[in-house]
């Protein structure tokens, strides 16, 4: 199914998987970040930082199928939600038509983008532990 093809499909499905380490959490989405799917997106943010912010966080859209604004308002409010200007953001495998849109609303601008999940931890973690990246792509 195409992305335009996805905006119609009101069965969409979003599952989110969590994985939490000392130096920072990875929340990798599976499937539609959109209007349908966002109470499953909400719900798995707020049990991470329900204990502690994490020192960093990666979310890996290597899986995301479709994006609408919904899901793009969604993941600033990730942002948004920070409360500790130390903690580290990262969005990590977002391609195709998410990365155009990243792009197109300047959002590649306020979040720190990689193109792989590896890529991601590894800064945000270097970053965490007030080190430079080695490379930012």
């Amino acid at each position: 199914m195409s992305p335009y093809e996805h905006a119609f499909d009101h069965k969409a499905t979003l599952s989110v998987s969590v994985e939490p380490s000392e130096a920072l959490t990875v929340i990798g989405l599976h499937g539609a970040l959109d209007y349908t799917t966002l109470a499953v997106f909400q719900e798995r943010v707020h049990s991470v930082f329900a204990d502690r912010e994490p020192p960093g966080l990666v979310i890996d859209l290597s899986e995301t199928e479709f994006c609408d604004s919904t899901g793009l308002s969604a993941l600033v409010a990730v942002h948004r939600r920070l409360s500790r200007p130390e903690t580290q953001l990262a969005l990590a495998g977002a391609a195709g038509v998410i990365a155009r849109l990243l792009r197109l609303t300047q959002l590649d601008q306020l979040f720190r983008c990689y193109e792989t999940r590896e890529a991601a931890t590894a800064a945000v973690t270097e970053l965490a532990a007030g080190e430079p990246p080695a490379a930012h792509p």
